[in-house]
């Protein structure tokens, strides 16, 4: 997971990236997320949902499509806040 954003002088997000690897075939980045970030109130849960509704992800041998997309919410949105708090 990747993520980088700006944030506006009136505290909004500004250009937000968010990319995913290791989930689906290729990496790629969740733009439907990235709008939504512009435009919404921000929470973790608001984030996970945004994220497996965008997921593709397959079982194979490294665990279930259903685990893949809980774990990859999980992770964007911890990331996500973390940049909104500054962390790296």
């Amino acid at each position: 997971v990747a993520v980088s954003m700006d944030r506006s002088p009136d505290q909004r997000i500004s250009n937000p990236i968010i990319v995913i690897g290791s989930v689906e075939i290729n990496c790629r980045r969740l733009t439907e997320l990235e709008k939504h970030l512009q435009s919404d109130t921000i929470n973790l849960q608001t984030i996970q949902s945004a994220v497996a509704d965008q997921v593709q992800a397959h079982t194979d041998l490294l665990g279930s499509a259903e685990y893949k997309n809980y774990i990859t919410g999980q992770a964007v949105a911890e990331s996500v806040i973390s940049c909104l708090h500054g962390g790296a």
